[in-house]
Parts: C-alpha cells; sequence; structure tokens
C-alpha cells in the first residue's frame, strides 16, 4: 500500500527532480515509513534513483518515480520502491494489495524465478518479467494501480484494478503525462492548472459526483477500472482492457454455497505482517466481514464503529448486537458537531472533490481513531452494487415484471409512485439511471438556472446502454461501473488520509465472478410480503447467509445507510461562522450557482426539509472544494 506519481515528458525535456519530490511528499499520508525516487530515460535504458535531500541537478532524464511507502506485507528495506528487477531494467511503483501473490511466488520459484523478498510487488515485477503486461493483470486477484518502466523495450505500462479499489489519475498538459494515486500530485508540477470543467457540474449538480473516467479537472482523468495504457517508444499511447464486467447469468452456481465463498475472500485478505481490524457500520454487510474474519483469523479482532448522540441517526444498537456475536473487541466514536466543523475542510482536502455523503467526515474520524491500533480496515464497501442491496434494483425488477399490471395492483401510494415514476416514454434502463440521482432536475435547475439534463445524464446513458444481458444485469453491472468506483475512492482516501489501508472482501476476484454466475433472482427479486417488501427482495442470497448468524429483525429491518444530522452540523457556531463569512460570499463572487437561492436556504436551514437540506449541502460542498483546489490554496492540509 503507497501512494506513487509517475512522470514522463514525451518530447524528451528532462523531468523535474524538485517537482517529482514535491508530488510526492503532498500525498506523504499515503506512505509515511519509507520514500524513494527514481529518474530513468527510455531513449538510452539509464536510470538513477536519488533521495528527496539530494535531488540531481542537470541530469537530462525525461520519466521520473516517486513512492511514499505504508508497509504491510514484508516490512524490511526490501520492500524499498520503487522497486527494480535484477538487471534494472524494468522498475515498478506499486499501490495495492495482491492477495494470490504467496501462489503466484510459488509458481514462480518453481519455474526458476528467484526472489530478494517477500513482497507482493516483487511478484508482480518478477510474473511481468517472465509474461509481459496482459498475462501478468489476469493473473492478479487482488487491489492495485501501478507503473511499469520497462528500459528494455522502452515502454511503460499503467494499469488499475477490476472495480478501481486504488485510485489512479492521469494528468496531461502538451508532452506532460504524470499518473499519480492523488490529483494533488499532479496538480505539483507547475505544468498544471487547476481549471473546472464546467461541462461536467450539471452531473455533479444531480448525482453529486461525475462517473466513469471523468474529474473536475480539466486534463486530468481517472484511468478506468480494469483496463491498462502503454505509452510506446514513440510517445503514443495504446489502451487496452484486461477485464470487463460479465453479465449476470445463471451458470449453475449455488446460493447456497455464497457464504463459503465469501469466507475464503475474507481469509485471503487477512494476510498482513501489521494488525488488521474491520470497520462495523451494524449492516449486514459489515457485520458478516467481522463475523467470518473472527471465524478466520482464530483470535479477536479490534472492530471500530462511529455512532450518534441523536438515535434518531445512530445505529448503536445495531453495532452492539453485530459486535457481541461476531466476538469483537468493539470501539465506538462518537461523530459530533464539533468534529465535523474542524474537520470538514481536510476531508475535502483528501477527497480532492466536493464531499458528496458527508458521512465521510464520520469514516475519517473513525481511521483516525483505529490508526493508533491498526495499519488495516477490512470493509463491507461493494456488497450492495455487486449484489443488488439498494432499493432501486427492487423497482428496477418490479417495473420490469408488472409494467403491465400496475395501474391495476393495490399498491402503497410510495411504491406506486416509485414504479410510475419517470418521464413518458422513458425506458428501464433510462429510468435506472436517474433513479440513482441525489437531486431532481428541477431542483437542480433552481441552484444553477441554466441546469442541462441531457448533459448532466448523457455519459451515463451512454454506459448502461453498451452492457450485456437484460435489463437487470445491465443495471447491475452499472452500478458496479459508476456509484462503486465513487465509494472506494472515498474509502481509500478516507482511510490513506490516517495511513491506514481499506480492503473490500466483497469485490475478491473469485467471489465476484462466481456472483455474476448466479441468477439475478438470487440477488433481486419481486415475491410478496406483508411486511419488509423492499429488504425481503434485495441482496437476497447474502440476507440468507445473514439470518442465519444475525436472525429476521436484524436483517430485514428498513435499510437506514450512514445518515448524518446535516441541521445539527450547520447549527455548530464555528461551522455557521464559516458558512456566513467565507462560503456564502465566495457563491456570491463566483456566479455559477443562483447565490439568492442559496442564501435562502441557509436562511430556512433549521427547518429545512430533506431534499433542500441536500442542495444546501451540494452548494456548501462545492464551494469548499473550489476555494482549495481551483484557488489554488490546495498545496498542504488545511
Amino acid at each position: 500500500m503507497c501512494g506513487f506519481v509517475a512522470a514522463v515528458n514525451l518530447d524528451g525535456r528532462p523531468i523535474s527532480a524538485a517537482s517529482l519530490t514535491r508530488a510526492a511528499g503532498v500525498q506523504r499520508h499515503r506512505g509515511p515509513d519509507d520514500q524513494g525516487f527514481v529518474l530513468a530515460s527510455l531513449r538510452d535504458g539509464s536510470a538513477s534513483s536519488f533521495e528527496v535531500h539530494s535531488p540531481p541537478a542537470g541530469h537530462g532524464m525525461e520519466v521520473g518515480l516517486g513512492f511514499n511507502r505504508l508497509s504491510i506485507i514484508d516490512l524490511s528495506a526490501a520492500g524499498h520502491q520503487p522497486m527494480a528487477t535484477d538487471d534494472g531494467a524494468c522498475y515498478i511503483v506499486f499501490n495495492g494489495e495482491i492477495y494470490n501473490f504467496e501462489d503466484l511466488h510459488r509458481e514462480l520459484e518453481a519455474a526458476g524465478v528467484s526472489f530478494r523478498s517477500g513482497t507482493d510487488t516483487e511478484v508482480i515485477l518478477r510474473y511481468y518479467e517472465r509474461h509481459g503486461i496482459e498475462k501478468t493483470l489476469g493473473a492478479l486477484n487482488g487491489m492495485f494501480a501501478f507503473v511499469i518502466v520497462d528500459l528494455r523495450s522502452r515502454v511503460i505500462h499503467v494499469a488499475r484494478d477490476r472495480f478501481g479499489v486504488k485510485p489512479l489519475y492521469i494528468g496531461r498538459s502538451g508532452e506532460t503525462l504524470v499518473f499519480a494515486s492523488e490529483i494533488k500530485s499532479i496538480l505539483a508540477f507547475p505544468e498544471f492548472t487547476p481549471e473546472l470543467v464546467e461541462d461536467n457540474l450539471d452531473e455533479y449538480l444531480l448525482f453529486r459526483y461525475v462517473a466513469d473516467n471523468r474529474t473536475l479537472f480539466r486534463g486530468i482523468e481517472q484511468v478506468r477500472p480494469g483496463t491498462f495504457l502503454s505509452v510506446e517508444p514513440d510517445g503514443s499511447i495504446r489502451n487496452g482492457t484486461f477485464w470487463r464486467y460479465p453479465p449476470q447469468q445463471d451458470r449453475g452456481q449455488r446460493a447456497e454455497e455464497l457464504e463459503g465463498w465469501l469466507e475464503e475472500a475474507v481469509r485471503r485478505q487477512l494476510v498482513a505482517d501489521v494488525p488488521v481490524g474491520c470497520q462495523l457500520s451494524g449492516g449486514i454487510d459489515s457485520s458478516l466481514v467481522n463475523l467470518l474474519a473472527r471465524g478466520a483469523a482464530g483470535s479477536r479482532l479490534e472492530a471500530f464503529s462511529v455512532v450518534f448522540q441523536d438515535p434518531a441517526y445512530s445505529e448503536e444498537p445495531w453495532i452492539d448486537a453485530a459486535a457481541s456475536k461476531a466476538d469483537v473487541n468493539l470501539h465506538k466514536y462518537t461523530f459530533a458537531p464539533d468534529y465535523f466543523s474542524r474537520n470538514f475542510e481536510r476531508a475535502a482536502w483528501h477527497l480532492e472533490a466536493p464531499i458528496n455523503h458527508p458521512n465521510s467526515l464520520g469514516l475519517y474520524l473513525l481511521t483516525q481513531n483505529a490508526a493508533r491500533s491498526v495499519k488495516v480496515l477490512l470493509s463491507g464497501e461493494g456488497a450492495d452494487e455487486v449484489m443488488g442491496g439498494y432499493p432501486r434494483f427492487f423497482y428496477a425488477r418490479a417495473r420490469q415484471s408488472f409494467r403491465p399490471l400496475l395501474p391495476l395492483l393495490a399498491l402503497s401510494p410510495r411504491l406506486r409512485r416509485r414504479l410510475l415514476s419517470g418521464h413518458a416514454g422513458e425506458d428501464d434502463l433510462a429510468w435506472f439511471v436517474n433513479s440513482s440521482a441525489f437531486s431532481t432536475p428541477s431542483s437542480a435547475a433552481t441552484l444553477m438556472p441554466g441546469f442541462d439534463l441531457e448533459r448532466a445524464t448523457a455519459q451515463r446513458r451512454a454506459l448502461i446502454a453498451e452492457g450485456s444481458g437484460d435489463t437487470m444485469s445491465r443495471c447491475l453491472n452499472f452500478e458496479a461501473r459508476t456509484y462503486l468506483p465513487e465509494l472506494l475512492l472515498r474509502q481509500d482516501k478516507m482511510t490513506m488520509a490516517h495511513s491506514v489501508e481499506n480492503r473490500v472482501p466483497f469485490l475478491d476476484n473469485d467471489l465476484v465472478d462466481k456472483i455474476r454466475g448466479l441468477s439475478s433472482r438470487d440477488l433481486v427479486g419481486t415475491s410478496p410480503a406483508r411486511h419488509g417488501m423492499i429488504e425481503r427482495n434485495t441482496k437476497i442470497a447474502l440476507k440468507m447467509v445473514a439470518r442465519r448468524h444475525f436472525g429476521e429483525d436484524f436483517v430485514y429491518r428498513t435499510k437506514a445507510g450512514f445518515g448524518v444530522p446535516l441541521h445539527a452540523m450547520f447549527a455548530h457556531p464555528a461551522m455557521a461562522e464559516r458558512v456566513n463569512d467565507q462560503y456564502l460570499p465566495a457563491i456570491r463572487r463566483r456566479g455559477m450557482f443562483d447565490a439568492a437561492h442559496v442564501d435562502a436556504l441557509w436562511s430556512r436551514r433549521a427547518d429545512l426539509a430533506h431534499p433542500d437540506m441536500n442542495l444546501l449541502w451540494t452548494a456548501v460542498s462545492f464551494e469548499a472544494w473550489a476555494q482549495l483546489f481551483l484557488e489554488g490554496k490546495a498545496t498542504a492540509a488545511p
């Protein structure tokens, strides 16, 4: 686990060692245990390492690698990066964990390959040396982002894991390319000036993030999950895909085996040479991870939770019940308005985007405290997206199954409204895209009068249209390609802010492949139920597993998510003062939003209903981000 930066000047100009060290330094929180730098030249195959305090001058090399290490596997100096092959012909910087690295290590040893370390980093490098980039990517089960500089073939390979667990950005300005774990590292190079892509603002207002490979920064994109790119000797860039989401298709996998599959995934992800703990939200996903991790570890693990003083928002009774059943050592931290106010801008700085979910501050709090005793946290992230856990999956299934009968069915007003919602002539796929919005088009238009719904949804409609399989399969894959990577970025950045690695067993390669072999009706159904109709028809197979351990009341309660009492957070004197004195005047000057409407929302904040409070949050969160990044204040944490 680490943070890295890799830069190349395609026109042959030397990389600035000062810029490289500055770019690595701004993300030092990602790896406080070690740091390393290499300059290299694809033209003559030369390379030279250097220390942060003694950057070379006049070196003439056009490639630079910088690395910050968080030591998890093989804590010795043998794990130092950038790591080179024995002949110095290839270098790698790698962020992540490979859970099958011991199997690959044994495979390579049997073929006569010798190793200098016990790291998964060296396994990737040796496997690449023997098999090339595409076979290497196909062999890895884990979360990863890496750059390999091959001085022999004069090629640079850049790759990101299947699901986007680890962040990887690419910035291009003229002939300068920078790949980095964080956007701040790209902005540390003088060739890059932070500038908003205003065309992406419509999508942000509707969904509170921009999907796929885009960001809000001009000239900076994400490397898509499951893809790689190669910078060729002539400076051209070749793009490749090593994995695509398969359609959800019944291939004879049995839902009754799910617990065993998940147990194996959890067992694989417990491997570490440092203490491992678990997040525990009280939902079934993290509760199962805690239970199975406790069994696989054979000893009590540390579990960490966030609670609220307001019982309307706190899941504390369910957290306590899950901790007792899983037999873990539970640590609970109260998420209070004072903490929210003090850390709001720090969290935005680490996230590098407007904070879409206020509960990101809760994760920030949890990890800050967990870092005192563990370096790795397992979470339940990914289960809802891969296994159909959100109500919108149920509604999508119900619309598809019952559309001809909907006018005749005796439904609750809420259920009828959701099933019949949408524009005239809107098909199920377009409906599903819009169902994941945090706002409505009319609300977004009150905040930004020039709001354009077509511009806001065009990229997402293209994504869901290019999927394969039936409607439910496309919906599942769309969710995994849009909302899931966004949640994973949040997990990564809020945990790595405190030098803690987050792992996600529900996204284990083998587990996801087997889940994709279930019938979609093992995941989402429409069976009638007197109580908890939606809860009993989403994430069906996983809830059957959880019910055996935690009981029906625990499993089939209404899905709560991780809500935050924003009224109380905004009422805190320091936060209210910051909004009044700093954010609202800047919103008026910036001119992107209807400042009078934002002012009106703020003046009524104590009485705002949920939709208007979300709109106010969207405006304030965006402004905090804009001041940090668009105005060039992001060189150091607030």
